[in-house]
C-alpha cells in the first residue's frame, strides 16, 4: 500500500502554523501575566525562524536557551487543561510542552479512552501524563525515557498530576536487548542512539517486544515512537507486538530513508501509512476485524471487506 505523503505546499503551510501558534500562545501567556514565558516564547519563536535560514548561509544554528534562562532554572507550569509540569526553559521545555507545538497530534491522544498507551521517548510526559489522565481506571501508560535528567523529571511530573497508571521506565527501545550508548544533545529533545552529541549515557537498551511480554501487557491500543533517527530500530524490536495486538502507531521520521526503511517494515505488517505533518506519521493496520480499534482502522484492503471509520481523516468523532 503506497505511503500517504503530504504535499509540499502544505508541509510548508503547517510549518507557518506552527510558528503562528507559538506567537499567540506568548500573547496568550502576556495576558495572563506569566511575562517570563511568553517572553520566552517570542524570543524562541525568533530564533526558530533564524535557525531555518542559517544552514542555508552556511552558518551554525544558535542555542536560545543558554542565552536568556539560567542551566537550574525550574518553572511550575499549569496548562489550560489542568495539567501541571515542571519544566526547564534551558532546555525548551516551555515550548515542547506548550499546546501549540505539535498543535495537529493532541487529537490522537485525545482519543486514547482505554487500554495501553506506549510512549517510546517520552520525554519529561506531555503525551504520557494527558493520556494517563485520559484512559484513568480504563488503561494504562508506559512512559520509556532513557535519558537521566529527563527521566527524573518525567517521574515528577507524573506523581505532580497524581497518576498511578503511569509506569516510567528508564530504558531505551531497540531492535535487541544489549547495552548502548546514548549520544546526549545540548537539547533536551535531541538526544539519540545514533548520531553524535556532546557526551554519551551509557544505557540498558530492549526490544519493546521483550517489555511488553515482562510487563503481561495483554492490549495496546496505541503506540508513539520518538527516537530521534531510531524509530526503524524500535519498530523492528516490536514486530511480535504489532502482529498480536494490532495497535496504531505515531512515530516521527525526520530524513527520506529513515521514512522508506519505516514504512517497508510497517506495510510488511499490514499497516497504512499516513504523513501528518512535517514530521510525524501515523500507521494503522488495514487488516484489523476486531473491536479494540474500532473507529481508528482502515479499511480492510486486502480482503475486499467493509471500511471503518478514521478518526486521521478528521478531527470530529470517535476514540481510540
Amino acid at each position: 500500500m503506497p505511503l500517504q505523503k503530504l504535499s509540499p505546499l502544505k508541509v510548508a503551510r503547517q510549518r507557518l502554523v506552527n510558528y503562528a501558534f507559538w506567537w499567540s500562545g506568548a500573547l496568550l501567556k502576556l495576558r495572563g501575566h506569566r511575562f517570563d514565558v511568553a517572553a520566552y516564547c517570542l524570543v524562541y519563536t525568533a530564533f526558530a525562524v533564524l535557525n531555518r535560514f542559517l544552514p542555508v548561509l552556511g552558518l551554525r544554528r544558535l542555542n536560545v536557551h543558554r542565552f536568556i534562562v539560567k542551566q537550574k532554572t525550574l518553572w511550575l507550569v499549569t496548562k489550560p487543561d489542568g495539567l501541571s509540569f515542571y519544566l526547564r526553559p534551558a532546555q525548551a521545555d516551555i515550548i515542547y510542552q506548550s499546546d501549540y507545538f505539535e498543535y495537529n497530534l493532541r487529537f490522537f491522544f485525545d482519543r486514547i479512552r482505554s487500554g495501553t498507551y506506549i510512549d517510546v521517548g517520552a520525554h519529561i510526559g506531555k503525551y504520557a501524563v494527558l493520556v494517563g489522565k485520559n484512559v484513568g481506571s480504563k488503561g494504562r501508560v508506559i512512559a520509556i525515557e532513557p535519558e537521566l535528567e529527563n527521566f527524573s523529571l518525567l517521574k515528577r511530573n507524573v506523581a505532580l498530576n497524581d497518576l498511578n497508571n503511569v509506569l516510567c521506565l528508564n530504558v531505551a527501545c531497540f531492535s535487541e536487548n544489549t547495552q548502548l550508548k546514548l549520544y546526549v544533545s545540548e537539547e533536551s529533545g535531541y538526544h539519540s542512539l545514533v548520531g553524535h552529541g556532546l557526551r554519551t549515557q551509557n544505557v540498558s537498551a530492549r526490544t519493546l517486544d521483550s517489555l511488553v511480554q515482562e510487563l503481561d501487557v495483554d492490549e495496546i491500543a496505541a503506540i508513539k515512537i520518538d527516537a530521534e533517527n531510531a524509530e526503524f530500530e524500535v519498530l523492528r524490536g516490536a514486530q511480535q507486538s504489532l502482529a498480536l495486538y494490532r495497535p496504531v502507531v505515531l512515530f516521527e521520521s525526520r530524513t527520506p530513508i529513515a521514512l522508506e526503511k519505516c514504512y517497508r517494515l510497517l506495510n510488511r505488517c499490514q499497516y497504512e501509512v499516513r504523513q501528518l505533518d512535517p514530521e510525524n506519521y501515523v500507521a494503522t493496520p488495514f487488516d484489523s476485524t476486531g473491536e479494540r480499534i474500532r473507529g481508528v482502522g482502515r479499511p480492510c484492503r486486502h480482503h475486499g471487506s467493509g471500511s471503518e471509520p478514521n478518526i486521521f481523516d478528521s478531527q470530529k468523532g470517535g476514540q481510540i
